[in-house]
């Protein structure tokens, strides 16, 4: 069985949190590893911020959509901004020295950290980033 949820919002950091508490309360009680929804929420919240910060440039005109879609062993989400795209290859790695002391720039590592496989769709319309984690789900 599969299970689906959909939010759209202005791009405004502050909503953020509620977003993910939403997400979060949808989740709790579906899924069987209940550790996994940690590690979701902080992907989740990190692919928004990265879509309001870096996608949309904070521009509260602008939208972002997020899709989560919890089926018999994966969830996905589906985060999309309006914004102009980029180059995932291009994002420097904050792992490397130069790196290790900046305030920002661990978005996209933490994502692939936490979630078992990323995309990143770039056209016309914006960026849409699509996070998988296998996991055990609940029959509901």
């Amino acid at each position: 069985m599969e299970h689906s949820k959909e939010i759209t919002i202005n791009s405004d950091l502050s909503l953020v949190d509620n977003v993910v508490q939403e997400i979060y309360g949808f989740l709790d009680g579906k899924m069987i590893i209940e550790d996994h929804c940690h590690n979701l929420s902080v992907a989740l919240s990190e692919a928004l911020n990265n879509a309001i910060i870096h996608g949309n440039k904070n521009d509260k005109t602008k939208k972002v959509n997020v899709k989560v879609t919890i089926n018999s062993n994966m969830v996905e989400f589906r985060v999309k901004d309006e914004g102009e795209g980029f180059k995932p290859e291009e994002v420097p790695d904050p792992c490397t020295e130069e790196n290790l002391c900046k305030p920002t720039g661990r978005g996209l590592h933490i994502i692939r950290h936490f979630m078992d496989e990323v995309e990143f769709k770039n056209d016309k319309t914006g960026t849409l980033v699509v996070m998988r984690k296998k996991a055990k789900i609940k029959d509901t």
